[in-house]
């Protein structure tokens, strides 16, 4: 019985959470809902693992990754964990899935050709330079095939002009506009699959 009304209330939990307009939420509370809503899912998902009534039932798999459920791939290569949070947010509720990495040394290390439809790389970051991890990572992958895009709070011509020389397919400027971002990725990915 207490079971069902765990469910109930993580519903209705997850019933408020939605009613947020994110479209007007300022960036530091999309993120605190973004983790709400996280949490609750996880709760969901512990209680409907241990509910006896639906023990006997089929439980959906959990996705390996957080890019495998869905078509378009995206890595955000950016030490800023308050963007990644909400690019992560944004991007899943735009179909779009994302693989954060803080770290551009463990991105190098890890990202594979073919993992991602495209890489999206902060130009400043504390162990190297989005320009040094695009060289580094063009090494490793076809950039044909899995597009650069660079973000920056600089807003400089000449860096701008440098991230195309080094095969970056657009600079984005820093704070994002979320909604043109996810347009311009899903312009770029649909352009490259036609």
């Amino acid at each position: 019985m207490s079971n069902k009304i765990n469910m109930h209330l993580i519903d209705s939990l997850f019933l408020e959470l939605s009613k947020f307009d994110h479209e007007n939420l300022s960036f530091h509370n999309m993120v605190i809902v973004e983790n709400l809503r996280e949490q609750i899912v996880e709760l969901k998902s512990k209680s409907f693992c241990e509910s006896s009534e639906l023990r006997n039932n089929a439980i959906p798999p959990i996705p390996t990754s957080e890019t495998e459920n869905f078509q378009l791939k995206v890595a955000i290569i950016d030490d800023d964990i308050d963007t990644q949070n909400l690019l992560k947010f944004y991007f899943k509720k735009n179909q779009i899935g994302v693989k954060n990495y803080y770290s551009a040394i463990k991105a190098l290390d890890e990202i594979k050709d073919g993992d991602f439809d495209l890489l999206l790389v902060d130009l400043m970051m504390p162990e190297m330079t989005g320009f040094e991890f695009i060289q580094k990572i063009k090494k490793k992958i076809d950039i044909s095939k899995t597009k650069i895009m660079v973000g920056s709070a600089k807003s400089n011509q000449l860096d701008r002009v440098n991230a195309l020389k080094f095969g970056a397919i657009d600079y984005i400027n820093k704070p994002y506009d979320l909604s043109e971002l996810v347009m311009i990725i899903k312009r770029y990915i649909k352009s490259d699959a036609a």
